[in-house]
C-alpha cells in the first residue's frame, strides 16, 4: 500500500482544511518583545505535552518538578500509563483544541510526536507564545527547522531540542579539548549506527521497505490526527507504535534521528555548520523508505583556524576497521554499534552514541599524557536536560544547551545527510539559496516532505 498525500498536505499546508489554521493564527501568541512571565522561587511551571508515550512517556516521568498542565496524545495505547498515574490532568487528542482551550493554563509544552508532526505542532505552540521543547531531529524538513528557529527567536520564546548528549558534560570537555589544540589538526571524522539493521543488532525500526500492509485502525488510535490529515485507508499497523520513524513520510531515518545524537559533539567541537557536499552509497533506493544500509560522506569546509573536514556516516553497514587500540577503547566504552572517531594529527577521541562516555589515544596508538585543558563553557546543572529547558524558562541561566538557533543548524547538516540518501549520486549544498544547484529533486526535498 502505498500513502496517500493529498489530505495530508491540505492539512499541514496553506489551505490548511481542517481547520488547523484556527489554532494557529498569529493573534493566539505573544508579539516579539512581549515581557517574559516572572516565577516565583517556588512556583512550578505548568506544562503541556503533546505525545505522552513513548519519548512524551520519558518527559513525563523526567518533569515530575513541574506541573502537569495538560496531556494530548492520539494514541491511547501508547498514553494509557500516564494517563493512569496522573488521572487527573486534562486529556486531549488534538493539540490544537488543547492550545485552544487550555492556553491561558499553559506555560510551556513538550512536543514528542513523530518527525512529520514536530514542525506544525511546535509552530502553534510558538503562536500561542508557549515555551517549547521539541525532540529530535528539530523538523521533518531543513526549510521548516530555519522558519521554527527563526519563530522562537522572533517570539522571544525559550526552545530546546531533545538531543540529550548537549547537557552531559562531556559535550563541552570534549569542545575544550578540541579547541585547546590537543587533537593536533582534525581533518576526518567517523560515525556509527546500527540502529535501523538488524544484521549488527540493535535494530528498532525497520528500512529499506517497499510496500506496507494494509489494516484497520485501533479504535484508540486517531489516526487522521496522527497522519497529519489522511483517511483511515492510508494506515499501516506497520507504521506505529515506533517503526514511522524508516518511513519517508512519517521520519528522518537513522541520521535525522541518531545523527543528532552522534554527530554532535564533533559538530559541537569544530563548529561544522552545514556541508558543502554529501554522497551517499546506498544498498537500495526507493520512494518509500531509507535504505536499510547507507554511508554518506559529508564536506565541511575551512573555518575559523581549521581547515577543511570530511566526515563519514554508517548506517546499519559495516564501518571501516580501526586500529586495535582505537577498537579496544570503543569496546571499553561501549561504542561498538554507535559511536563517533575524531582524527586528530596528534590523538584521536572516540566517544559512544553520548558523550558522557569517550577516550582519547595517541595519533599512532600510543597513549595520551595530556591533562585536560581548563574549564571554559558552562556546565549543566545535575546534567538535566529538561530542567536545563525550565531553568532558562525562569531567567535562572541566559539560554539552553540545546536552543533551535544551534538545533536547527544541526538539524539541517543531518537532513543534507538525509537527502544525500534519498537521491542518486553526490549533491553540493548552497545553504544561502537553500537549494541543490543542479539537481531539482534535492532541491524540493529541503523544503517539502513529498519527492
Amino acid at each position: 500500500m502505498k500513502p496517500s498525500h493529498l489530505s495530508r498536505r491540505r492539512f499541514l499546508g496553506g489551505a490548511l482544511a481542517t481547520g488547523a489554521a484556527a489554532f494557529i493564527l498569529p493573534s493566539l501568541g505573544c508579539q516579539s518583545g512581549t515581557p517574559r512571565k516572572v516565577f516565583s522561587p517556588n512556583e512550578k511551571l505548568a506544562v503541556g505535552y503533546i505525545g505522552v508515550g513513548g519519548k512524551g512517556g520519558h518527559a513525563v516521568g523526567q518533569m515530575t518538578h513541574e506541573a502537569f498542565a495538560a496531556f494530548c496524545d492520539v494514541d491511547d495505547r501508547q498514553a494509557a500509563d500516564n494517563y493512569r498515574k496522573y488521572p487527573d490532568v486534562p486529556r486531549f487528542k488534538d493539540y490544537r483544541e488543547m492550545l485552544e482551550k487550555m492556553g491561558d493554563k499553559l506555560d510551556a509544552v513538550v512536543v514528542s510526536t513523530p518527525d512529520h508532526m514536530h514542525f506544525p505542532a511546535a509552530m502553534a505552540c510558538v503562536a500561542a507564545g508557549k515555551h517549547v521543547y521539541v525532540e529530535k531531529p528539530l523538523t521533518h524538513t531543513i526549510a521548516q527547522a530555519r522558519e521554527l528557529a527563526r519563530a522562537v527567536k522572533k517570539a522571544g520564546l525559550v526552545s530546546q531540542m531533545g538531543n540529550h548528549g548537549c547537557s552531559m558534560n562531556g559535550f563541552v570537555e570534549i569542545r575544550e579539548i578540541v579547541e585547546a589544540g590537543q587533537l593536533g589538526e582534525v581533518s576526518k571524522v567517523v560515525c556509527w549506527t546500527s540502529r535501523p539493521s538488524s544484521d549488527n543488532g540493535g535494530a528498532l525500526w525497520t528500512q529499506g521497505v517497499t510496500e506496507v500492509k494494509k489494516g484497520p485502525v485501533p479504535k484508540e488510535v486517531n489516526w487522521k490526527l496522527w497522519s497529519g490529515g489522511q483517511d483511515d485507508s492510508a494506515y499501516s499497523p506497520d507504521y506505529l507504535p515506533f517503526k514511522w520513524r524508516g518511513y519517508y513520510e512519517w521520519g528522518c531515518g537513522a541520521m535525522g534521528d541518531m545523527g543528532c545524537h552522534i554527530l554532535n559533539p564533533a559538530f559541537n567541537s569544530l563548529q561544522l555548520g552545514t556541508p558543502v557536499t554529501a554522497r551517499a552509497e546506498v544498498s537500495e533506493r526507493n520512494t518509500f523508505s531509507f535504505p536499510r544500509k547507507s554511508k554518506v560522506v559529508m564536506g565541511f569546509p575551512a573555518k575559523g583556524r581549521r581547515g577543511p573536514v570530511e566526515l563519514t556516516w554508517y548506517e546499519g553497514l559495516s564501518r571501516e576497521t580501526f586500529s586495535p587500540e582505537i577498537e579496544n577503547a570503543l569496546a571499553k566504552i561501549g561504542a561498538k554499534n554507535n559511536g563517533l572517531a575524531i582524527f586528530g594529527r596528534d590523538a584521536v577521541l572516540v566517544c559512544a552514541e553520548q558523550p558522557s562516555r569517550f577516550a582519547i589515544l595517541g595519533a599512532k596508538g600510543g597513549t595520551f599524557d595530556a591533562p585536560r585543558p581548563a574549564e571554559v563553557y558552562a556546565r549543566v546543572a545535575d546534567q538535566h536536560h529538561y530542567r536545563n529547558w525550565t531553568n532558562a524558562i525562569r531567567g535562572k541561566i541566559p539560554v539552553t544547551s540545546s536552543p533551535f538557533e544551534n538545533a536547527a543548524i544541526l538539524t539541517e547538516a543531518a537532513l543534507v545527510g538525509v537527502v544525500a540518501q534519498r537521491v542518486e549520486g553526490q549533491v553540493t549544498w548552497d545553504t544561502k539559496r537553500m537549494s541543490f544547484p543542479g539537481n531539482e529533486l534535492a532541491t524540493k526535498l529541503a523544503s517539502s516532505w513529498k519527492a
